[in-house]
């Protein structure tokens, strides 16, 4: 008798932790899967901005960088490890924008020559 109660004492203190262990780990793969969201969230947001760029001209190209700079921070504070991920978007980011400059200032100056030569 004593080994059954002994036996039911460990299985009720098996059955009582295992309920409050439970809300834990469910807790715990809930944060996890918010992190890789996140994660996978400034990845794609990344890769979005590299494409909307061949898009966006003029001050909308100034909005998207400066946007990108801010996520940038903002993703290097909360996830570190993202930094070799993050930081060459980044980099190919500002390649991207400083190209489309040049090109739009050197179209900008064409047509003012053929505007002038024209007239």
């Amino acid at each position: 008798m004593k080994v059954l109660a002994i036996i039911l004492i460990v299985l009720m203190a098996f059955f009582l932790g295992l309920h409050l262990a439970f809300p834990a780990a469910v807790l715990g793969i809930s944060i996890t899967a918010g992190l890789w969201y996140a994660i996978v969230g400034s990845i794609f947001l990344f890769c979005a901005l590299i494409l909307l760029l061949f898009v966006v001209t003029g001050l909308g190209l100034l909005f998207l960088t400066l946007f990108a700079i801010g996520w940038f921070v903002i993703a290097l504070i909360l996830f570190p490890f993202l930094l070799p991920i993050l930081l060459p978007l980044l980099l190919l980011i500002f390649f991207i924008s400083l190209f489309r400059r040049q090109q739009a200032r050197k179209n900008k100056l064409q047509l003012t020559d053929e505007s002038e030569s024209s007239s």
